[in-house]
């Protein structure tokens, strides 16, 4: 018997440790990365890109990507002014777009986030001024409006499903007083939780940066992260609960609240040394994260099995897969990234002699990067770059 409640005992200590271990999140030291320049290349992750030319035609002209989202089946443009979301399939063929700008019921004034359920193939729109959620099928069919009266003064950022009866809500703290920075619904719109408190401060600024949260898909799960005043990246597991996966430590650039709550003086003083992120996404081997510092970009990388952060030689991956230019990734979505690089800008790379006295670690790659890039128009709409994980 005494045995039989030792063993229980020694399980019960394992398995609390186990839960503990689990909660210490991994730390990333910044400052050590940006110092520390690193070896690693596309041609190390990947093993197929994919250049996915976005049809040009008089109803979608693409000037400024603000959000870019895909599925197995689709890709969603958001551009940014004028506001606009648009299909296409994978193939970067223009189907259709979704919703339209006004003040009736099905249409929206601001188009702040968007996301899609491929459960049901429905996509949902968050606007704002004033704030509701606007539900369209995948035909462009406007199926139902939800009201949001309670969020006009703290605006949701974006959304993604967790789950398919499940839609996380992201919402900027833009005045200091946001009580939480997530929130998780139905597809009805009715609370489920809020979690995770952001810093709060006091302030009549309205500042808000492109990029307020991280947000991927790694082996089907989403992770997120507040970009300004949060330091943590959280797992969200089957159970709603928010797990600290990963720390960024930015020692003495770490941003203080008062770049928040006197945003105007920073900026006479253009006092911007400090570190704000901008993406994440995860590999098997790495985490790679870009963040602008003193209003230059930086990428780096962070490798688990040595437990250490580097820097790449350019603000990308550098691409020694077929020598194109480097990748940025702005979307993960499992084994999946997605980039996106305007045609003028592929075609000034080919003809430059960085290109030109390259050799990739696949000659026939960069073969047909340049027939690719040479049937291009300086004028078309912006290009995708997909590119797949190595298993």
């Amino acid at each position: 018997m005494k045995q039989l409640l030792h063993t229980i005992l020694f399980i019960i200590i394992l398995l609390s440790r186990l839960h503990t271990f689990a909660q210490n999140p991994k730390v990333i030291d910044i400052i050590a990365g940006m110092n520390c320049p690193g070896n690693l290349k596309l041609a190390d992750i990947t093993d197929e890109i994919m250049y996915v030319p976005l049809e040009t035609t008089n109803e979608n002209l693409i000037n400024n990507i603000d959000k870019v989202k895909f599925s197995d089946e689709y890709i969603f443009i958001k551009n940014l002014n004028p506001a606009k979301l648009y299909l296409f399939n994978r193939s970067g063929k223009y189907i259709r777009q979704i919703g339209h700008k006004g003040n009736g019921p099905n249409e929206y004034n601001t188009l702040s986030g968007f996301c899609f359920n491929e459960a049901d193939k429905t996509i949902y729109i968050y606007a704002s001024s004033p704030a509701k959620i606007l539900i369209y099928d995948i035909g462009g069919r406007f199926l139902e409006k939800i009201d949001c009266p309670d969020y006009h003064t703290q605006p949701f950022f974006d959304m993604e499903f967790i789950q398919p009866d499940r839609l996380l809500m992201m919402l900027c703290n833009v005045n200091g007083n946001t009580q939480f920075s997530y929130k998780i619904f139905t597809t009805e719109f009715k609370l489920i939780q809020s979690d995770i408190r952001p810093v709060q401060f006091s302030s009549r600024n309205y500042f808000s940066t492109i990029n307020e949260f991280s947000c991927y898909h790694f082996n089907n799960s989403l992770f997120v992260k507040e970009n300004i005043l949060n330091d943590t990246l959280y797992q969200i597991s089957a159970d709603n609960s928010f797990i600290p996966k990963l720390v960024f430590n930015s020692g003495k650039y770490e941003c203080p609240a008062r770049f928040r709550q006197e945003f105007m003086e920073f900026v006479k003083r253009k006092d911007f040394k400090y570190i704000l992120m901008n993406h994440i996404i995860e590999t098997k081997e790495y985490w790679l994260y870009n963040y602008s510092f003193n209003k230059d970009e930086h990428f780096d990388y962070y490798d688990k099995s040595l437990n250490k952060s580097f820097s790449f030689i350019s603000t990308g991956i550098p691409n020694n897969y077929d020598n194109g230019p480097s990748f940025v990734p702005l979307r993960q979505k499992n084994n999946e990234l997605i980039g996106v690089i305007y045609s003028m800008d592929l075609i000034q790379h080919m003809y430059s002699d960085d290109f030109r006295n390259s050799i990739p670690k696949y000659p026939e790659k960069k073969k047909n990067f340049h027939e690719f890039v040479s049937s291009l128009n300086e004028n078309d709409n912006p290009v995708l770059i997909l590119v797949k994980l190595k298993e």
